[in-house]
């Protein structure tokens, strides 16, 4: 690591359209629900990532498994991203210092490391992925990655919270 001045990064993965515990019960019922409600945020911690991976890598470790009984709940859990596939997922980065009633995201490129999409982006301690399906894109405040994210902060220091 030191030697090869490559940074290994543990990033916390949010997937806040996992199956909740009713859906598992009820696995195929909601499989065949075009409007799926029944799911729930579903969080872990990957350690030692090389900052030299490609975003669309990371994904593919978590929903391109031959074997189910793998990690059968986490591969359960993530069964909608599984169906939908890497094209029918996105990838945001959690910005940092702002109001916790309204976060903002920055969508990240999947064709690029991970190296290359933190370049210029505020870190504490590990940074935060979350991965959401295409269809409910419109539910989060994304920002367009042209602005900074120190442009971001200036707002929410502006921004008078109730």
């Amino acid at each position: 690591m030191y030697n090869e001045k490559t940074i290994n990064w543990d990033i916390d993965c949010k997937f806040p359209h996992a199956l909740d515990q009713n859906g598992l019960k009820n696995l195929e019922e909601v499989l065949n629900d075009d409007l799926v409600v029944s799911h729930s945020e579903y969080s872990l911690i990957k350690r030692r990532i090389s900052e030299n991976v490609i975003l669309s890598e990371l994904i593919s470790q978590f929903i391109s498994t031959n074997d189910i009984n793998d990690n059968y709940e986490q591969n359960r859990r993530l069964i909608f991203y599984r169906n939908c596939g890497i094209e029918g997922i996105s990838v945001l980065f959690k910005l940092e210092f702002q109001n916790l009633k309204h976060k903002k995201y920055i969508e990240l490129d999947l064709n690029k490391t991970i190296k290359e999409n933190l370049f210029g982006k505020t870190v504490i301690e590990f940074p935060t992925f979350v991965f959401i399906l295409n269809k409910f894109k419109h539910s989060f405040d994304i920002i367009p990655s042209e602005r900074s994210q120190s442009d971001v902060k200036h707002e929410n220091s502006n921004t008078k919270t109730e």
